[in-house]
């Protein structure tokens, strides 16, 4: 299986802070992840955008999703969110950073117009190399979601996504 072409490993890195990605090796790591794609997006010959989700027996967890800074704007992001979600009969559940800034609240805003909500849930994102804290972060999903539900997702995201017990 090919690996991951360069301008999407450079989009990765550019798109995400350090704590809320993985290493270019461990991204690498998880196309053989079960349940995991990790999908370049092109449009003609050029690299597009990224997207990484799992798909879990009760849910879809979308990790990641990057476009290229040209390309947003223009329904690229939401046309990559409705191929995923399309026929999906089940939670898409994502993580996003506090709304506390422009691009954190534009970023919010983009799931919001695609119908999905901020749960009022704490939540941290383990750490992506296994040492130190976590990092706050906002959960969304796609549908009303009861607690003992979320809960028992948030413990499959840690164990299977981020290796970590919960």
């Amino acid at each position: 299986m090919p690996g991951i072409p360069d301008p999407i490993k450079e989009l990765y890195l550019n798109s995400f802070p350090p704590e809320e990605r993985r290493t270019l090796d461990g991204l690498e790591k998880q196309l053989y992840e079960p349940g995991c794609s990790v999908n370049s997006v092109w449009i003609s010959d050029i690299p597009a955008g990224l997207v990484v989700y799992w798909d879990f027996e009760d849910f879809l967890f979308v990790e990641h999703l990057a476009v290229q800074p040209h390309l947003r704007g223009q329904k690229t992001g939401e046309k990559i969110m409705n191929q995923i979600t399309a026929g999906i009969d089940k939670p898409v559940l994502l993580e996003i950073e506090p709304p506390k800034d422009e691009l954190s609240k534009r970023r919010m805003n983009f799931y919001l117009r695609l119908g999905f909500q901020l749960l009022d849930v704490e939540y941290l994102q383990p750490s992506y190399t296994g040492h130190g804290p976590g990092y706050p972060m906002k959960l969304m999903a796609n549908n009303a979601i009861d607690d003992k539900d979320l809960r028992r997702f948030i413990a499959e995201i840690y164990n299977r996504v981020y290796k970590v017990n919960q």
